[in-house]
Protein backbone atom coordinates (compact mmCIF):
# COMPACT_ATOMS: atom_id res chain seq x y z
CA UNK A 1 0.00 0.00 0.00
CA UNK A 2 1.80 3.73 -1.36
CA UNK A 3 2.42 5.87 1.82
CA UNK A 4 -0.16 8.98 2.14
CA UNK A 5 2.48 12.20 1.40
CA UNK A 6 1.39 15.80 2.32
CA UNK A 7 1.44 18.23 -0.81
CA UNK A 8 4.55 19.34 -1.25
CA UNK A 9 5.25 22.98 0.62
CA UNK A 10 8.10 25.08 -0.20
CA UNK A 11 8.01 27.03 3.25
CA UNK A 12 7.39 24.11 5.80
CA UNK A 13 10.32 21.21 6.95
CA UNK A 14 10.10 17.70 6.67
CA UNK A 15 11.17 15.01 8.73
CA UNK A 16 12.54 12.46 6.91
CA UNK A 17 13.22 8.60 6.99
CA UNK A 18 13.46 5.06 5.28
CA UNK A 19 14.47 1.73 7.12
CA UNK A 20 16.39 -0.96 5.08
CA UNK A 21 14.27 -4.38 4.35
CA UNK A 22 13.57 -6.41 7.09
CA UNK A 23 15.35 -3.96 9.28
CA UNK A 24 18.65 -5.78 8.01
CA UNK A 25 22.11 -3.79 9.42
CA UNK A 26 24.39 -2.77 6.55
CA UNK A 27 26.39 -5.05 5.16
CA UNK A 28 29.16 -3.11 5.22
CA UNK A 29 31.07 -1.01 7.96
CA UNK A 30 29.13 2.23 9.39
CA UNK A 31 32.08 4.65 8.49
CA UNK A 32 31.78 3.71 4.91
CA UNK A 33 27.91 3.54 4.35
CA UNK A 34 28.65 7.51 5.74
CA UNK A 35 30.81 8.76 3.50
CA UNK A 36 28.13 7.03 0.70
CA UNK A 37 25.00 8.44 2.45
CA UNK A 38 26.97 11.94 3.16
CA UNK A 39 28.17 12.35 -0.69
CA UNK A 40 24.86 11.08 -2.17
CA UNK A 41 23.05 13.25 0.31
CA UNK A 42 25.37 16.45 -0.58
CA UNK A 43 24.68 15.95 -4.61
CA UNK A 44 20.75 15.97 -3.52
CA UNK A 45 20.86 19.19 -2.05
CA UNK A 46 22.85 20.73 -4.50
CA UNK A 47 20.90 19.46 -7.22
CA UNK A 48 17.10 19.50 -6.13
CA UNK A 49 18.07 22.66 -4.03
CA UNK A 50 17.24 20.52 -0.79
CA UNK A 51 18.09 22.32 2.49
CA UNK A 52 19.89 20.44 4.88
CA UNK A 53 18.90 21.16 8.57
CA UNK A 54 20.14 18.26 10.44
CA UNK A 55 20.93 14.68 9.42
CA UNK A 56 21.80 11.30 11.98
CA UNK A 57 22.45 7.48 10.28
CA UNK A 58 21.44 4.42 12.62
CA UNK A 59 22.74 0.85 11.30
CA UNK A 60 19.40 -0.08 9.56
CA UNK A 61 17.83 3.90 9.15
CA UNK A 62 18.14 7.33 8.41
CA UNK A 63 16.84 10.34 9.90
CA UNK A 64 16.58 13.83 8.39
CA UNK A 65 15.56 17.30 8.58
CA UNK A 66 14.68 19.51 5.14
CA UNK A 67 12.75 22.22 3.55
CA UNK A 68 12.25 21.73 -0.37
CA UNK A 69 12.08 24.98 -1.78
CA UNK A 70 12.17 24.13 -5.15
CA UNK A 71 9.41 20.75 -4.50
CA UNK A 72 11.53 18.05 -5.57
CA UNK A 73 12.09 16.45 -2.33
CA UNK A 74 10.53 13.25 -3.78
CA UNK A 75 12.54 13.24 -6.71
CA UNK A 76 15.46 13.80 -4.33
CA UNK A 77 14.96 10.55 -1.66
CA UNK A 78 14.82 8.56 -4.87
CA UNK A 79 18.02 9.77 -6.13
CA UNK A 80 19.55 9.23 -2.54
CA UNK A 81 18.06 5.97 -1.78
CA UNK A 82 18.70 4.79 -4.70
CA UNK A 83 22.30 5.77 -5.25
CA UNK A 84 23.11 5.36 -1.69
CA UNK A 85 21.85 1.36 -1.96
CA UNK A 86 23.35 0.66 -5.45
CA UNK A 87 26.93 2.07 -4.27
CA UNK A 88 26.76 0.05 -0.45
CA UNK A 89 25.89 -3.34 -2.82
CA UNK A 90 28.28 -3.09 -5.18
CA UNK A 91 30.97 -2.74 -2.32
CA UNK A 92 29.05 -5.65 -0.09
CA UNK A 93 28.94 -7.77 -3.19
CA UNK A 94 24.94 -7.84 -3.13
CA UNK A 95 22.24 -7.76 -5.41
CA UNK A 96 19.53 -7.62 -2.66
CA UNK A 97 16.88 -4.47 -2.07
CA UNK A 98 18.44 -2.41 0.23
CA UNK A 99 15.64 -0.28 1.61
CA UNK A 100 12.29 -1.72 2.52
CA UNK A 101 10.21 0.83 1.28
CA UNK A 102 9.88 4.04 0.05
CA UNK A 103 10.68 6.91 2.25
CA UNK A 104 8.16 8.62 4.69
CA UNK A 105 8.16 11.96 5.73
CA UNK A 106 5.91 14.41 8.22
CA UNK A 107 5.56 17.66 7.91
CA UNK A 108 6.18 20.47 10.26
CA UNK A 109 3.88 23.25 10.16
CA UNK A 110 5.26 24.80 13.84
CA UNK A 111 8.86 25.76 15.00
CA UNK A 112 8.02 24.00 17.93
CA UNK A 113 6.91 20.62 15.79
CA UNK A 114 10.56 21.60 14.32
CA UNK A 115 12.37 21.26 18.02
CA UNK A 116 10.36 18.48 18.82
CA UNK A 117 11.89 16.85 15.62
CA UNK A 118 15.40 17.80 16.02
CA UNK A 119 15.59 16.83 19.73
CA UNK A 120 13.97 13.23 18.41
CA UNK A 121 16.92 12.84 15.49
CA UNK A 122 19.97 13.93 17.43
CA UNK A 123 18.57 11.70 20.61
CA UNK A 124 18.25 8.86 18.37
CA UNK A 125 21.81 7.26 18.77
CA UNK A 126 21.22 7.99 22.53
CA UNK A 127 18.13 6.24 22.96
CA UNK A 128 19.54 3.21 20.96
CA UNK A 129 22.37 2.72 23.90
CA UNK A 130 25.09 3.80 20.77
CA UNK A 131 26.45 6.50 22.87
CA UNK A 132 26.02 8.67 25.99
CA UNK A 133 25.55 12.10 24.83
CA UNK A 134 24.62 13.25 21.30
CA UNK A 135 27.60 14.83 20.35
CA UNK A 136 29.34 11.73 20.50
CA UNK A 137 28.02 9.74 17.92
CA UNK A 138 30.13 9.98 14.73
CA UNK A 139 27.40 9.41 12.00
CA UNK A 140 25.12 12.27 12.47
CA UNK A 141 25.95 16.20 11.13
CA UNK A 142 26.06 17.67 14.79
CA UNK A 143 29.36 16.83 15.68
CA UNK A 144 30.41 18.80 12.26
CA UNK A 145 28.19 21.64 13.47
CA UNK A 146 30.21 21.98 16.29
CA UNK A 147 33.51 21.60 15.14
CA UNK A 148 34.69 17.65 16.22
CA UNK A 149 34.54 16.85 12.14
CA UNK A 150 34.49 17.83 8.94
CA UNK A 151 31.53 18.94 7.59
CA UNK A 152 30.84 16.62 4.71
CA UNK A 153 26.95 17.71 4.28
CA UNK A 154 25.56 21.63 2.80
CA UNK A 155 23.90 22.69 5.61
CA UNK A 156 21.42 25.51 6.28
CA UNK A 157 22.34 27.63 9.56
CA UNK A 158 21.45 26.04 12.79
CA UNK A 159 20.33 28.58 14.43
CA UNK A 160 19.02 26.10 17.40
CA UNK A 161 22.14 25.52 17.61
CA UNK A 162 24.53 28.51 17.16
CA UNK A 163 22.59 30.57 19.21
CA UNK A 164 23.83 29.45 22.65
CA UNK A 165 25.16 25.56 22.02
CA UNK A 166 26.06 25.11 25.41
CA UNK A 167 22.13 25.58 26.48
CA UNK A 168 21.21 23.38 22.86
CA UNK A 169 23.80 20.62 24.22
CA UNK A 170 22.43 19.89 27.62
CA UNK A 171 18.90 20.20 26.22
CA UNK A 172 19.58 17.96 23.75
CA UNK A 173 21.22 15.59 26.18
CA UNK A 174 18.51 15.63 28.51
CA UNK A 175 16.60 12.28 28.69
CA UNK A 176 12.99 12.71 28.15
CA UNK A 177 9.86 11.21 29.55
CA UNK A 178 9.19 8.06 28.07
CA UNK A 179 5.70 8.97 27.41
CA UNK A 180 6.21 12.22 25.76
CA UNK A 181 9.07 10.30 23.68
CA UNK A 182 6.45 8.00 22.08
CA UNK A 183 4.14 10.71 22.11
CA UNK A 184 6.72 12.82 19.63
CA UNK A 185 7.62 9.34 17.51
CA UNK A 186 4.55 8.80 17.00
CA UNK A 187 4.01 12.18 15.58
CA UNK A 188 6.72 12.22 13.50
CA UNK A 189 4.55 8.69 11.54
CA UNK A 190 1.94 11.73 10.60
CA UNK A 191 1.52 12.88 7.39
CA UNK A 192 1.64 16.23 9.33
CA UNK A 193 3.22 16.22 13.04
CA UNK A 194 0.23 17.07 15.21
CA UNK A 195 0.39 16.28 19.16
CA UNK A 196 -3.53 15.14 20.08
CA UNK A 197 -5.48 17.40 21.52
CA UNK A 198 -7.59 16.52 24.81
CA UNK A 199 -10.94 14.94 24.28
CA UNK A 200 -12.10 16.04 27.36
CA UNK A 201 -11.11 19.62 27.76
CA UNK A 202 -10.13 20.22 24.11
CA UNK A 203 -6.85 21.48 25.54
CA UNK A 204 -3.51 21.46 23.34
CA UNK A 205 -1.09 19.11 24.28
CA UNK A 206 1.34 19.90 26.75
CA UNK A 207 3.94 19.55 24.13
CA UNK A 208 2.35 22.18 21.92
CA UNK A 209 3.65 25.20 24.19
CA UNK A 210 7.18 23.62 25.75
CA UNK A 211 9.86 20.90 24.82
CA UNK A 212 10.26 17.42 25.61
Amino acid sequence: MPRNHPPLSEVFPYHVTARTNNQAWFQIPMPEVWEIFTSQLTFVARAYGLQIHAAVLMQNHFHLICQDPECQVSLAMRWLMTETARTINRQAGSKNHLFGQRHYRSQMTHPQYFRHAYKYLYRNPVEAGLCRRVEEYPFSTLPALLGMDRLRVPMVTDHLLMENCEETLRWLNTTPLKKELLEIRKALKSVYFTLPVSRKTRKLHPLELRDY
